[in-house]
C-alpha cells in the first residue's frame, strides 16, 4: 500500500535545494509508505541535494520533484521485494555491505586525525639536508653510435672486409669538422642502427645511475661514461651483436638539485608516510581490541589454487544499485 503525502507547490525563494519542500514541513514527515518502510521528508532533501549538484533551479517545478520521489519509491519497493526473497542474506550481497560499512567507518574514524596531520617547513628542510644526495641531479650523457652488424659465422675474408670498412668509416668520422660532435653523414654511410643513422647515430641521453638498465650492451654503456668531452670518439667496440663506434654529444656531470625545486615533492612525501603511519596505528589497534585466533596448523596445510577457476569479471563483486 502506498501512500503518499502533498507536497506544496510554491518554490521557496531560499536558493538551498534542500528548503524545495515548504520549510514548515518537518524533515521526520514521512512523504511516502512503502510497505513496512517509509521516506520522509528529510531523505527526499537530502536526496534533492546531492542529484542536484548544488546546481540552482534543479527540481524547481512539482514534476521534477514527483518524478524523483516515484524513482526513490520504486527502488525502496525493489529492496523490500529482494529482502522478502532472502537476498540480504545473500553471501556476495554481506560482502559488499561489509567492504562498503569498513570503508565508511574507516573513513569516519581517520578523517579528522588526518586533518589534524602537518608537515612544517624546518621539516621539509632538516628532510632535505638529511636526504641530499637523493635529489642530486645524475650525471649524464648523450652518445652518438655507427653500428656494424657482424656474425659469429662470418668468414675470415667478411671479417676482415668489416674490419676495414669500421676503419674507414672511424677514419672518416675524425675528419668531420670539429664543431660537430656526433657522427653526421658518417652514420647514414655506414651505421646498420636504423633509428639512429639518418639523426648523426645520436641515440639519446645514457643517465649513471646504479642498476639502471639500458637498451644498449654494457661495453657500449660504459664507453659512453669513460667519454669526458663532447666530440671524443672511444676505442672500437667488438660485441656479440656487432661492432660500434661511439661518440660522446653532450655530458651533464651530477649536480644538486635546489630545494626549491623539491620541497613540494618532500612534503607530498612525508604526507603521506605519515598518512600510512596513521592509518597503520588505527588498524593495530582495532585489531587489539578484539581477540583473535589463528590455526596456524590449518592455514599450512590449505593448498593454493592451481588454476584460474572464475574469470576477473566473474570474481568482482556485484555493485551497489544506485538509489
Amino acid at each position: 500500500m502506498l501512500a503518499v503525502i502533498g507536497v506544496h507547490q510554491s518554490i521557496a525563494a531560499e536558493p538551498d535545494v534542500g528548503r524545495l519542500i515548504a520549510p514548515g514541513i518537518a524533515d521526520d514527515a514521512v512523504l511516502a509508505s512503502i510497505g513496512d518502510d517509509e521516506i520522509t521528508v528529510g531523505q527526499f532533501r537530502r536526496e534533492m541535494a546531492v542529484r542536484s549538484g548544488g546546481i540552482p533551479g534543479q527540481f524547481a517545478s512539482a514534476e521534477q520533484r514527483r518524478a524523483l520521489l516515484d524513482h526513490m519509491v520504486q527502488y525502496r519497493a525493489m529492496v523490500a521485494q529482494a529482502r522478502a526473497e532472502g537476498y540480504d542474506m545473500d553471501p556476495d550481497v554481506i560482502t559488499v555491505f561489509e567492504r562498503a560499512m569498513v570503508a565508511k567507518f574507516q573513513t569516519d574514524q581517520l578523517v579528522a586525525p588526518r586533518e589534524n596531520l602537518d608537515v612544517t617547513d624546518d621539516e621539509v628542510a632538516a628532510y632535505y639536508a638529511e636526504h641530499r644526495a637523493d635529489y642530486d641531479r645524475p650525471e649524464r650523457s648523450r652518445a652518438a653510435i655507427v653500428f656494424f652488424k657482424s656474425s659469429p659465422l662470418a668468414t675470415e675474408e667478411k671479417k676482415q672486409e668489416l674490419q676495414e670498412r669500421v676503419q674507414q668509416a672511424l677514419e672518416e668520422a675524425k675528419a668531420l669538422d670539429p664543431t660537430i660532435t656526433h657522427f653526421g653523414t658518417v652514420a647514414r654511410k655506414y651505421s646498420e642502427d636504423r633509428a639512429s643513422r639518418y639523426v648523426g647515430g645520436v641515440i639519446g641521453w645514457l643517465i649513471k645511475y646504479p642498476n639502471r638498465q639500458y637498451k644498449w650492451e654494457a661495453p657500449v654503456v660504459e664507453a659512453v661514461f669513460s667519454l669526458s668531452e663532447p666530440g671524443q670518439i672511444a676505442p672500437i667496440i667488438h660485441t656479440e651483436k656487432g661492432t660500434y663506434l661511439v661518440r660522446l654529444v653532450d655530458r651533464e656531470t651530477a649536480s644538486p638539485r635546489p630545494f626549491d625545486q623539491v620541497k613540494n615533492g618532500i612534503r607530498h612525501q612525508l604526507m603521506r608516510s605519515r598518512t600510512q603511519q596513521l592509518d597503520q596505528t588505527f588498524e593495530a589497534g582495532v585489531l587489539a581490541s578484539i581477540n583473535v585466533d589463528i590455526n596456524q596448523e590449518i592455514l599450512s596445510g590449505i593448498e593454493a589454487p592451481t588454476s584460474a577457476t572464475q574469470t576477473v569479471e566473474e570474481q568482482r563483486p556485484p555493485q551497489l544499485p544506485a538509489g
